[in-house]
């Protein structure tokens, strides 16, 4: 099980450098070869894409930058066979007037004119969280601010790394 996050950017940024003790940060570019089994689609998006892993005890968190390409459930179920992918859609809550103005004016802004970087934990863990907000952090202050894509829904980040209310 992983817990993913993605860090939108307005700005290029430099990795590892721009995340924090950059130093430990292992690099993995896909060749061919470690590609070779997997559907044609999926082959031709990660061969040549690069990453960066974090190992702790606890956690693993992996770094990669990410196109706006984003492959639907039902794609990733096509083209390979027998794969689990759940989706929750809980009701909201009687009351819950659902989404507010500014989560649709974050999540209309997150995509346009921004550099995805995706975070993704595998191995939850309170330090793997703690791990994957302090990279958003980092991100969000190489680049004068953020916004977080979560599964919970969207949070921007300002220039200091702090969360905008």
């Amino acid at each position: 099980m992983s817990y993913d996050i993605f860090v939108w950017l307005s700005c290029a940024v430099a990795l590892p450098s721009a995340l924090p003790e950059p130093h430990t940060w292992e690099y993995h570019r896909f060749t061919e070869e470690q590609v070779a089994g997997y559907p044609k689609e999926i082959a031709e998006e990660l061969v040549g894409s690069e990453s960066w892993g974090l190992k702790r005890t606890a956690f693993y968190l992996n770094v990669s930058r990410m196109d706006r390409k984003v492959m639907s459930r039902h794609r990733l179920q096509e083209l390979v066979p027998g794969l689990q992918v759940m989706t929750i859609q809980a009701p909201l809550p009687p009351g819950d007037p659902g989404p507010t103005a500014r989560d649709r004016e974050l999540a209309a802004r997150a995509k346009v004119g921004r550099a995805g970087i995706s975070v993704v934990q595998e191995g939850f863990s309170d330090p793997g969280w703690a791990m994957q907000k302090t990279v958003a952090r980092h991100l969000a202050r190489a680049c004068g601010g953020a916004i977080v894509e979560t599964p919970d829904g969207y949070i921007e980040l300002d220039a200091n790394g702090r969360m905008v209310e």
